[in-house]
């Protein structure tokens, strides 16, 4: 079961690299959004969205359920 959580972590972390990349090079992105670079902004929601996903993928199962 974690070999498969694990699976899924690094397909997501190498989806979110080559989304960045393309986004990032993107030639009609605006250069700053609300006076931030935009590949940082970028950087910061694709580390979000890695981790969101990680705690989603390690997330306990309640108590209340049966398999």
């Amino acid at each position: 079961m974690k070999k498969n959580s694990v699976q899924w972590l690094f397909l997501i972390g190498l989806i979110l690299m080559l989304m960045y990349r393309i986004t990032a090079r993107l030639p009609f992105l605006p250069e700053h959004i609300y006076s931030f670079h935009t590949p940082k902004i970028l950087k910061i929601l694709t580390g979000l969205i890695f981790i969101g996903s990680a705690f989603f993928l390690y997330r306990k199962p309640s108590k209340g359920k049966s398999l």
